[in-house]
């Protein structure tokens, strides 16, 4: 069983303190992101692989997917069914598709 933990109220956390018993600790993932900006932790350079892999020309499908896909940009399918175009996505171990249309 787990030892109670005794309550504390902020009287008793001020008179600890004060004694030096209570050390200020700030978990190590919080430090670092305090200290530095959101926009120097990720870099274009850290996608790139990604972006290159969907920037290459890909055939569309006659058919909405039913394969499960090995990795993410096998997950971004283009289908052509009749004259209508479909983006399909692979979301939570299903497909989904969206209509496309010209603007």
């Amino acid at each position: 069983m787990a030892k109670d933990i005794p309550q504390l109220d902020l009287a008793d956390l001020k008179r600890l303190s004060k004694a030096g018993k209570i050390e200020d600790v700030t978990p190590e993932s919080q430090a670092s992101s305090a200290t530095t900006s959101p926009t120097e932790q990720v870099k274009l350079d850290d996608y790139l692989p990604i972006l290159v892999a969907l920037s290459r020309p890909r055939r569309y499908l006659t058919a909405h997917p039913t394969f499960k896909p090995k990795n993410l940009t096998d997950s971004i399918q283009f289908a052509k069914i009749s004259t209508t175009y479909y983006l399909d996505l692979y979301i939570n171990n299903a497909w989904f598709y969206v209509a496309l249309t010209a603007v």
